[in-house]
């Protein structure tokens, strides 16, 4: 669906680096490169390169601010992309026709 849009749209990709929480080790730092961690697909966690375009609706899979309605399940349409936020619509729901705003954050597995 989003080929057949005329907006080229923005790619947002994650970071590719290892947890500052984890001892660096030049061992690690080999090993998990970021062509490697670019790769990895862990529950909870968005892949690394996600592709979006204006107009397009979305569904949040995460509780980012449940007052506002902002949670998991959420449908949001897209009105403009940021380097670094997305503003957006909310689709359905209690809050529906509210604008906000959703910005980068760090996830980091639990495990």
């Amino acid at each position: 669906m989003l080929e057949m849009m005329k907006d080229e749209g923005k790619t947002y990709l994650s970071s590719d680096s290892l947890c500052e929480t984890e001892t660096k080790d030049s061992f690690e730092e080999s090993v998990y490169s970021p062509d490697v961690l670019n790769t990895f697909k862990a529950s909870g966690i968005p892949n690394h390169k996600l592709i979006l375009k204006k107009d397009v609706p979305v569904k949040l899979l995460c509780n980012i601010d449940q007052a506002r309605g902002l949670c998991n399940g959420t449908r949001l349409q897209i009105v403009r992309l940021g380097r670094h936020v997305i503003e957006a619509r909310i689709i359905s729901g209690r809050f529906f026709n509210n604008t906000t705003y959703i910005p980068r954050m760090k996830l980091t597995p639990s495990d």
